[in-house]
Formats: structure tokens, sequence, C-alpha cells
């Protein structure tokens, strides 16, 4: 790992960050005194399709029957219903039911302009 001082870090910081890019290190002084480390990121790669079906082309196959086994024994079998659209409890499903519970009044800005308050 080479030493480059607060200077010089400062004075020729373009060729510090192509020697980044290339894989080279630092380690960053200030009077002489060590401060910090600059070294190359190490993130992910982008991986393309190809590769990703290759990678996943060895995966055992997925036992439908299992799974849902498995998360029964984990979860138990009070769930809500297998069709999202025939739920009977959770989330309101229209506006009037919504508009029912209190949630429909008007606050701050609104229908009657910016920063006033419906009448009452």
């Amino acid at each position: 790992m080479d030493t480059i001082g607060q200077r010089e870090l400062r004075d020729d910081f373009a060729s510090v960050m192509t020697a980044l890019e290339r894989g080279r290190s630092f380690m960053l002084t200030r009077n002489g005194v060590p401060v910090g480390e600059m070294r190359p990121y190490k993130g992910r790669r982008k991986v393309t399709a190809a590769e990703l079906v290759e990678a996943c082309r060895n995966l055992p196959p997925i036992d439908y029957e299992e799974m849902r086994a498995e998360a029964d024994e984990h979860f138990g079998e009070d769930r809500l219903d297998d069709d999202p659209w025939q739920r009977t409890r959770g989330w309101p499903r229209t506006m009037s039911a919504l508009l029912s519970r209190g949630g429909g009044r008007v606050r701050g800005r609104g229908a009657t302009g910016p920063g006033r308050r419906p009448s009452r």
C-alpha cells in the first residue's frame, strides 16, 4: 500500500483516482500521521441474463406440496385465503369502505386551498 499525503492528494487527485481504478490502495496521511485508507471499490458486478440462467440451471426442483406443508407447520393453517381478491379481512377493497372508516377527511392542503382548514 502506497502512502500519500494530504497535499499530494489535493494536487494530483485525478492520477490517484486513475490508480484506484487500476487496483492500487493508498494510506492517507496528514503531517505524516496516518488518517485513513483509500482502496478500490469491490462492489458487485452486473450479471447477464445468460449467466443467471446458467447459474440456476443446476438448482434442485421445487416441490410445491412439501413447501406448503413446511409453511403450514411453521405458520399454522390459520392464514389468509389463497386468493387475495376474495379475502374478507385485511385492507378495505373499495373507496366507500375506506371512507366509512373515517379515512376520507381532508387535512392540510386539500380542496379548500393551501393552509386553510375546511369549515365546520
